[in-house]
């Protein structure tokens, strides 16, 4: 049996945080998932040398104080945190917010579905495959060995 995902959700909304957990609940297998509230939250958490890191990082793009997109292109400057893929999860349908966090780092731009059922399909399917996710470590490595 393989260790179970674990995923860290940063989103500032209460009801979006419990819809999340529940549609991995619906997924029938372990993912471990963490939270954080804000974005400085988040990075107290993925500082801790004691705290697990994330196999995923979902973001969500409008919080208080730092938005999803200050945290993003923060994130992508601590190299402990590089090889992690940040998986925009927005109600956003702005095309510049999807290139903009896609040149700052994030490997997959979500839009929030409006159903549990059809975020824990989108779930599923991120976290079910091995899929072997760009990063902005993976990018900058690829570009200088050219």
């Amino acid at each position: 049996m393989s260790a179970p995902k674990r995923v860290f959700l940063i989103d500032d909304d209460e009801d979006d945080r419990f819809i999340f957990e529940e549609a991995l609940h619906e997924l029938g297998y372990a993912v471990e998932c963490d939270y954080a509230p804000d974005a400085t939250s988040a990075l107290n958490k993925l500082q801790d040398n004691n705290t697990p890191l994330p196999d995923f990082i979902f973001l969500d793009l409008n919080m208080p104080t730092i938005s999803g997109k200050q945290f993003l292109a923060t994130i992508k400057q601590l190299p402990r945190l590089l090889h992690i893929p940040i998986i925009i999860l927005t109600t956003s349908e702005n095309y510049d917010d999807r290139a903009e966090t896609q040149k700052l780092g994030a490997a997959h731009f979500m839009i929030k579905p409006h159903s549990i059922n059809r975020l824990s399909h989108s779930l599923d399917e991120l976290l079910s495959k091995e899929i072997k996710w760009e990063t902005a470590e993976n990018n900058r490595l690829a570009s200088k060995s050219k």
